[in-house]
């Protein structure tokens, strides 16, 4: 499903997994509903809902909002690493690089260890926690679980890259949400043993007198809030929390992926409904395993479940069993998988970012091209996915846990996950104290695990250490102890190393400014050209919003609307470091968020954390059955209020791309049917077009020119409807290729061209002395106008010819490069610059003769496209299109209200008397092109939908293919495309 996806994306819409800056940051432009349904199901491990329940079997009913409260106040205040992420270091990739334009390679190399020992463990509680659960519940190999597992992951997450995460969270956080509610209304209407809260409390009231909880309030009972362990768990949950969200590149990579005005948005979102699972899934299944112990379906009755069976995390997957049998155990086997497999996808991509960002590029290989980053990507993916495996084997083979893993994961990473928050937090961090705080506060934190656990416990085994005392003691002195440091350190030394680094290195320099505020750094123009910026990256930035084609008569957008703006400089470092521009959060929206944010988070902290369970905890109340009733009435709501969030919501913002894939695909059906049809019709009449007697002719194109479209689109027409004695010619198309500079060659600029532009046609002939003569024609205008005359008489408009030509003139003093990009960057709207015809220039060892063609090139292209985006030009432009379309318009009205009999009289310009003339064909080009820049609004609705109309025809697709006439990175390299 997943690769049919990432295959829908890159084929229908403007974003992909190609480049490495949509594999590893998904453009940068997801929204937030997705943003929202990604951080709910990365947080919702396995033990989310395995663990949660524990707690609550293990602790009474306060354990699942412990387990909620605690977890959601990570992701909360994560909103502001989002908010300054945006702000302050627009455009990293990962948060090790923020530390490395901050503080230096020190620090970088601590923290990036600290970030791989934080994925592999909550790799592990994932992948570890799951497989046993499968293999308890099905029988399958828990080793051969521990494979599976991340290598499936693996396989989509290579396929679709980061954007492919986010789709797989929302998929599976649908399947999730709909287990989760099956169970809540299995437990709390239709099972036969429950079937109802009241029934629930009256079973929960007979298993705190058989099987009391010690510690608790009211002689073990299980609807109190008061246990003093559940409070130790809930502060070790709160430090490893820490560690789990903080030191996670999966979360930092959310922030990344999304839009800077709502990331903050997202995350509030995103804890909110991530709260409703641990809270309304614990509640009734941790507890409903206390329930219906003493029920005959329950798996091990009459005896409870054993220390180490709850350990596992079993407590769940009991009660499903006793729920609903074995089409529980089935569901909960599917409901751990989404849980799994969503969350280890997150995972996985998080550390290939790293491995590629902040190893492969930052030591080995730093001016690495776009397709060399993907590649080393899908290696780290499927290297950490062998590790990860491997290392849960080994964790099951010495008897060790979820729960064991989640109990001490703070302890051995504890100590940098404040301080890397601090980094972005606090200005006065400084560099030494970033460095030495996580290996102080690590290294006490161990010896203080150790020590307890030596001193309470007598031994220090598997057993003893996860014990939640002995490692609350440790979590807690590592957390702190890093925090002490950090303040300390940063007074006594606050110097901070980045900077100092970057002076002198322009690679790091730029990097630097890359990273912290999204904005060129631009190198000087003698700097040293270093030659591995390959011809697959040059087109895939020649064809960004603001990189210049080579042609003359118009510039080539893409339709990629993601923020990334970078004028080539002529250095290849450069340009590609600062190929994924990203532009830092406005400050008044930085100043909205972090208010909204810090509100937020302050309400949160007091009712969710403190109030509400400290009032409970306090007053050792134990529930009443009208209290209970509530409480599970609350909770079961919050679940359908999160299923909300995480379904609904990414389906209403995400609704006009959806719309987009589904024209697309029903576009593609009609084409290949009409295609087909055309195919049969030229077969019957044995007219090929490419093999008619007659004078061969060669049409110079490109097949995203604008130009080069109209001239073949007008030829088409004529094919099609008014081909007269003479046949159809004999033409043979070549690319000339702009994103490759063909249209630069010495070749073409001193024997084809020399104003660079397509659409060009030559003819070869020979004169009556046999000598070989070549004839050449350039301009759309001309061109049509050529086969007009020469085989398709009805192009020209017959009565109507006059009319005709005057309008073609105003559609071509339009400058349509003006109305190709709708929102310009600051440095488009000064000039546009053509790096490619200053590199040519500076090149010695070229002949005069092309260095004057290149000459005369440069000067007309800065004559005519260089200031096409300043906005006197697009004002001009548009004003000059207004009053192409009002007449247009008035024309379009004027035949088309004579008479309503004729079925085609909606089509052409001038009615079904007339046919399609040339007119046609280059207004219809040039309305498709504003509509494809997303610029409709330019138009008036009749004629979008008469352009629209037309663009369904098979004239229109033997020229398109069914793409826009803007190029994107779906459609891959133009040399490569089947047929041009």
């Amino acid at each position: 499903m997943m690769l049919a996806i990432t295959y829908l994306q890159n084929r229908y819409t403007t974003y992909s997994t190609k480049q490495s800056e949509e594999f590893n940051t998904a453009s940068r432009s997801v929204k937030p509903g997705l943003i929202a349904a990604g951080i709910v199901s990365s947080w919702t491990w396995s033990s989310t809902l395995l663990t949660s329940s524990t707690f609550a079997y293990s602790y009474g009913i306060g354990g699942p909002m412990w387990y909620a409260a605690m977890g959601s106040s990570q992701i909360l205040l994560f909103a502001l690493i989002a908010i300054k992420i945006k702000t302050n270091a627009p455009g990293a990739h990962t948060f090790p690089e923020i530390i490395l334009a901050h503080h230096g390679r020190l620090n970088h190399l601590t923290y990036l260890f600290f970030a791989f020992a934080t994925n592999l463990l909550v790799g592990s509680c994932l992948v570890l926690g799951g497989s046993q659960v499968v293999g308890a519940l099905s029988g399958v190999n828990v080793y051969g679980a521990c494979f599976l597992i991340p290598l499936v992951v693996a396989a989509y997450v290579i396929a679709g890259g980061l954007r492919s995460t986010f789709i797989a969270d929302y998929a599976h956080t649908v399947i999730l949400f709909v287990a989760i509610l099956t169970f809540g209304f299995s437990m709390y209407a239709t099972n036969p043993t429950v079937g109802s809260i009241s029934k629930f409390y009256d079973l929960l009231l007979e298993a705190g007198k058989d099987m009391p909880i010690t510690g608790n309030a009211h002689n073990g009972s299980y609807l109190t809030f008061k246990s003093d362990d559940g409070l130790v768990f809930a502060i070790d949950l709160l430090v490893a929390g820490f560690c789990t969200v903080w030191l996670d590149q999966a979360y930092w990579q959310r922030a990344i992926a999304s839009r800077p005005e709502t990331s903050v948005k997202a995350y509030i979102f995103g804890g909110i409904a991530w709260y409703g699972i641990p809270f309304g899934f614990a509640t009734a299944m941790g507890l409903g395993c206390a329930a219906l112990t003493s029920s005959p379906s329950f798996p091990t009755y009459p005896n409870p479940l054993s220390a180490a069976q709850n350990g596992s995390g079993l407590s769940a997957p009991a009660t499903a069993i006793a729920l609903l049998g074995s089409g529980g155990a089935g569901l909960m086997l599917l409901l751990l998988f989404m849980a799994v497999t969503s969350a280890t996808s997150a995972e996985l991509i998080a550390v290939s970012s790293l491995i590629t960002f902040d190893i492969y590029k930052t030591y080995i290989r730093p001016a690495a091209t776009s397709d060399e980053l993907v590649r080393i990507s899908h290696y780290g993916i499927i290297i950490f996915s062998v590790i990860l495996a491997s290392f849960c084997c080994i964790l099951n083979a010495v008897s060790i846990n979820l729960t064991w893993v989640l109990t001490v994961l703070g302890v051995i990473v504890g100590g940098a996950s404040i301080p890397v928050g601090l980094i972005l937090l606090w200005e006065p961090m400084s560099s030494c104290a970033a460095l030495i705080s996580p290996w102080i506060g690590t290294a006490l934190g161990l010896v203080a695990w150790f020590v307890v656990t030596k001193l309470r416990s007598g031994s220090i085994s598997v057993e003893t250490t996860g014990d939640v005392t002995n490692a609350v003691a440790g979590n807690v002195t590592s957390c702190c102890t890093g925090v002490i440091m950090a303040f300390v350190l940063s007074y006594l030394f606050p110097t901070k190393w980045g900077a100092a680094e970057a002076d002198g290195d322009l690679l790091a320099k730029i990097r630097q400014d890359k990273i912290l505020q999204g904005i060129s750094t631009e190198a000087p123009r003698d700097t040293a050209v270093v030659n591995n910026f390959t011809g697959s990256d040059l087109e895939k930035a020649e064809s960004s919003p603001i990189a210049p084609t080579r042609e003359t008569d118009e510039r080539q957008p893409a339709s990629d609307p993601a923020p990334e703006t970078v004028v080539p400089t002529g250095n290849a470092i450069v340009d590609f470091l600062e190929a994924s521009y990203s532009q830092p959060m406005d400050a008044e929206q930085a100043r909205v968020a972090t208010k909204l944010a810090y509100g937020f988070n302050i309400a949160y902290w007091t009712v969710a954390v403190i109030l509400v369970p400290f009032s409970f905890f306090g007053s050792e109340w134990e529930f009443t059955r009208a209290g209970f009733v509530g409480w599970c009435v609350v909770s079961f709501i919050w679940v359908w209020f999160s299923a909300l969030i995480c379904i609904l919501w990414p389906i209403w913002e995400s609704r006009e791309t959806m719309w987009t894939i589904v024209k697309g695909m029903s576009r593609d059906a009609l084409a290949r049917e009409r295609a087909s049809e055309l195919s049969q019709e030229r077969s019957q009449d044995e007219m090929p077009f490419s093999t008619s007697d007659g004078p061969p002719y060669t049409l110079c194109i490109f097949p995203f020119s604008l130009y080069s479209i109209m001239a073949r689109f007008a030829i088409a027409l004529g094919q099609e409807y008014h081909q007269g004695p003479k046949g159809v010619p004999n033409i043979t198309h070549k690319l000339i290729n702009l994103h490759r500079d063909d249209n630069l060659e010495e070749w073409f600029l001193t024997e084809v061209n020399c104003n660079g532009q397509v659409p060009v046609m030559t003819r070869e002939w020979r004169d009556g002395s046999m000598k070989p003569r070549v004839e050449i024609m350039t301009e759309s205008v001309a061109i049509s106008k050529f086969f007009g005359d020469s085989f398709f008489p009805g192009l020209l408009g017959g009565t109507h010819k006059g009319e005709v030509d005057a309008l073609l003139e105003k559609i071509h003093e339009i400058q349509a490069f003006s109305l190709s990009i709708k929102s310009p960057s600051r440095e488009q709207a000064v000039e546009v610059p053509d790096p490619g015809l200053d590199r040519l220039l500076a090149k010695t060892d070229i002949s005069d003769k092309y260095r004057r063609a290149l000459e005369y090139k440069r000067e007309h292209y800065y004559r005519n496209l260089a200031y096409a985006l300043r906005p006197e030009n697009i004002q001009k432009a548009k004003a000059q299109a207004a009053d192409l379309f009002e007449r247009l318009l008035q024309l379009y009205r004027e035949y088309h209200q004579k008479s309503d009999t004729e079925q085609e009289q909606g089509i052409w310009l001038f009615g079904a008397a007339t046919g399609p003339t040339i007119l046609d064909a280059h207004a219809v080009a040039l309305i498709a092109r504003i509509d494809d820049a997303g610029q409709d609004e330019l138009v008036p609705s009749e004629l979008l939908a008469y352009a629209r109309q037309i663009r369904g025809l098979p004239a229109w697709e033997a020229v398109t293919h069914g793409r826009k006439t803007i190029w994107n990175i779906g459609y891959g390299h133009v040399h490569l495309l089947e047929e041009t």
